[in-house]
């Protein structure tokens, strides 16, 4: 009885902080890297390249079914009624067959009303300089959900600072997918923020995604 009354109470806490009781299938290992050449999106003669601008990997389960699929780039790669993608490059997960959805795994806000809602879209004042250093909301980002446990990041990066706020022009971006049990949310756990994080030099706003302010 005692356990029972204890099941009762632990359940709806469970449920608050949305942990999910669902197996996901194993993923398998895979990992990519590309360089990432982006126009000036402000100037409206730039040439939209996607051979340039697109990042594109797919996950599968160690029998080599496709489980899901990552899709990156700049505003250049926005469907209005698929995915509007923001930021100086933003990257969203969707399961196998969702091409067509506005669904994003990697955001961290269950049943998401705007495709911005989420770490996995970059702007140059997050990664530049100490910015970058700052774990997950800088240069090196990871997502755990549904068993596996993603890391996006920047290296060699390159960047335009004659206007107002800078802006990424080149930078080799790296996916690395590992299996990780323990991560068994639907969509992208929130990671734990460090109070180091609200310093003067990174100021964040206190949105969702945190960015930084410009």
């Amino acid at each position: 009885m005692r356990a029972l009354i204890y099941l009762a109470y632990l359940l709806p806490i469970l449920q608050i902080r949305g942990v999910s009781q669902e197996r996901w299938t194993v993923v398998q290992p895979v990992q990519k890297s590309q360089r990432i050449i982006l126009p000036d999106i402000d100037d409206p003669n730039h040439v939209n390249d996607s051979s340039q601008t697109a990042f594109d990997l797919t996950i599968r389960s160690p029998k080599g079914f496709t489980l899901y699929q990552i899709e990156c780039g700049n505003p250049d790669r926005s469907n209005s009624y698929v995915f509007e993608y923001s930021g100086d490059f933003q990257c969203r997960m969707i399961p196998a067959g969702s091409e067509i959805s506005s669904e994003d795994l990697l955001s961290e806000v269950p049943h998401a009303t705007h495709d911005w809602q989420s770490r996995a879209r970059f702007f140059a004042s997050e990664v530049l300089g100490r910015c970058g250093e700052i774990a997950d909301y800088g240069r090196v980002r990871t997502f755990r959900l549904r068993g596996m446990k993603l890391t996006l990041s920047m290296v060699d990066i390159q960047a335009d600072r004659s206007g107002r706020v800078p802006t990424l022009r080149g930078f080799t971006f790296q996916v690395a997918v590992v299996p990780d049990l323990n991560a068994t949310s639907r969509v992208a756990e929130a990671p734990v923020l460090s109070p180091s994080m609200k310093s003067p030099d990174c100021p964040l706003d206190d949105s969702v995604p945190v960015n930084f302010r410009k």
